[in-house]
């Protein structure tokens, strides 16, 4: 018995220690998280030009995106996650499933590390036919700042400032890059 909890404890241990990359993880696990309609300028005319239509609205104002991860899973890449989520467009809420998404791990640099992934759902709007939608989601290592792009059939809703941030995720993976080219 002793030793069947050492190769349990082992186990752990050495999950802990290779996920993301192989370096030791402090993040903490994806969990609830809610995020508002971008203020930026240039993210409104973009949203503003995209066919909103598809997501019941004329105008992108008061818009909220809450996903719910109720169950992840540590992977090497990253995290499996599942749980719920709540698209609040203009005070009506549409809930969806997600099953199974995974976020990758990508390490920056020992001190950057941010999760980013593509997850799939459905939402009924309007007269109640599915429509398709993809929420492109970036956070940073402890999942206090996040930013997401829900995207379906060309209209675009962005939470967070998106290209203000995307742009600082990028220029940091570009700087990494440069740095593993150099050595």
């Amino acid at each position: 018995m002793k030793k069947f909890l050492t190769t349990i404890m082992c186990i752990m241990l050495m999950l802990a220690f290779t996920a993301c990359g192989g370096n030791e993880r402090t993040e903490t696990e994806p969990g609830n998280i809610s995020l508002g309609l971008s203020t930026a300028e240039n993210d409104i005319e973009y949203m503003q030009a995209s066919d909103l239509s598809v997501f019941g609205l004329e105008k992108a104002e008061n818009c909220t995106l809450t996903l719910d991860f109720t169950d992840s899973e540590s992977a090497e890449e990253g995290f499996i996650v599942s749980g719920t989520g709540t698209l609040n467009l203009n005070g009506e809420e549409y809930d969806f499933n997600i099953e199974d998404q995974t976020l990758l791990c990508i390490e920056v640099s020992e001190e950057n590390t941010v999760y980013s992934g593509i997850l799939d759902s459905a939402i009924s709007i309007g007269n109640g036919e599915k429509q398709e939608i993809s929420i492109d989601f970036t956070a940073n290592r402890d999942f206090s700042q996040a930013v997401a792009t829900v995207s379906a059939d060309g209209g675009y809703l962005f939470f967070g400032d998106v290209f203000d941030d995307y742009l600082e995720y990028f220029n940091m993976i570009l700087s990494q890059m440069a740095q593993d080219g150099q050595e």
